[in-house]
């Protein structure tokens, strides 16, 4: 499934490309406005390690240098693997070589996902409020929808389901736990399980708040990131809040089947936003190719170092999280 999602992303991003466009617009990249792009992304995974170490701390004090090791090869390994299968790498790692135990581990990275959801809340609700969307009309299934009404309304109901998620589990607990195990059987319940763990786990008042810290920084790095890249392709029509915007649908868009690197639908969820702002297919074909890269080629060299540094193979850190996952299932059965 996720190989046909990102076979479709492709083919909708690149039957409109001409190859000798995209090839220029890459050709004329501002090399000064690319690095500050990679300095941004840098400095949003530096402040992503660093939340993580502040979700740590109340378990277990971890040097910042072994929670950057971990949080990178992690990070990676959910870039690099579909379905975010990696997501079990992170927590491997935090139990096998700082003796944190699996199961709260696993709840540390629950939070970190709360964290995002948060943040991508709060642009959601920011962009419908203040966000200039464009005001053109276009026409799905024989309906004219306009971006600028239709869109707020779409943004509006994503956002109400994120916070749904968020407050769901507060107001059901265990009540939602066994009904999801009855309709939907012991692996999503157990999945939920983990969810309500880790809400337990935000109730240390200062990590919270030195993790909220830290995500102001992630998430307003990450725009920035994408805004500085816009300068790099020349593209005027866009800026701050624009880069708002398409992270809001990249964001929704991920939450697809995705294959493995995100390959595909990654760029066909950035592209598709900068050519309803004025930009050229092969324009925008380009941006959201170089993007990508620009993600992957912070993330590549630091976790080769820590890999190295570690005497761990790629391969040994995803055994890694297959083998805590075994054991934990083993815990539960006993």
């Amino acid at each position: 499934m996720a190989l046909v999602v990102a076979a479709v992303a492709a083919w909708a991003l690149f039957r409109h490309v001409d190859t000798t466009s995209f090839l220029a617009a890459l050709a004329s990249v501002d090399r000064g406005w690319l690095a500050a792009a990679v300095a941004a992304q840098l400095g949003c995974h530096l402040c992503r390690s660093s939340r993580l170490g502040a979700q740590v701390g109340p378990l277990k004090r971890v040097g910042y240098f072994n929670v950057l090791s971990i949080n990178t090869v992690g990070t990676l390994a959910i870039n690099v693997l579909p379905f975010r299968a990696g997501e079990l790498v992170r927590p491997a790692l935090l139990s096998e070589r700082e003796g944190v135990p699996f199961s709260q581990a696993v709840a540390l990275t629950v939070v970190d996902r709360l964290h995002d959801i948060v943040a991508l809340g709060l642009i959601v609700v920011a962009v419908i409020a203040w966000a200039p969307l464009p005001a053109e009309v276009v026409t799905i299934g024989g309906a004219a929808l306009s971006i600028r009404t239709d869109g707020r309304r779409v943004i509006a109901v994503a956002a109400l389901l994120f916070g749904a998620v968020i407050v769901a589990p507060l107001l059901l607990g265990e009540r939602a736990e066994m009904l999801l195990r009855r309709c939907l059987g012991e692996r999503v319940a157990r999945i939920y399980r983990g969810y309500l763990t880790g809400l337990a786990v935000v109730g240390d008042v200062p990590a919270l708040l030195r993790a909220s810290f830290w995500n102001l920084g992630v998430w307003w790095l990450y725009i920035v990131s994408m805004w500085a890249l816009f300068h790099a392709f020349h593209l005027t029509e866009v800026n701050l809040w624009s880069a708002a915007v398409i992270t809001c649908v990249l964001h929704m868009g991920l939450l697809l089947p995705t294959p493995p690197g995100l390959a595909g639908v990654f760029e066909a969820f950035v592209a598709a936003p900068l050519i309803v702002y004025g930009a050229t297919p092969s324009s925008a074909a380009a941006y959201a190719l170089t993007l990508h890269v620009v993600q992957v080629s912070v993330l590549l060299p630091l976790a080769l170092v820590f890999l190295w540094r570690d005497g761990l193979s790629f391969r040994q850190a995803l055994a890694l999280g297959r083998h805590g996952v075994a054991r934990s299932a083993d815990a539960e059965k006993h």
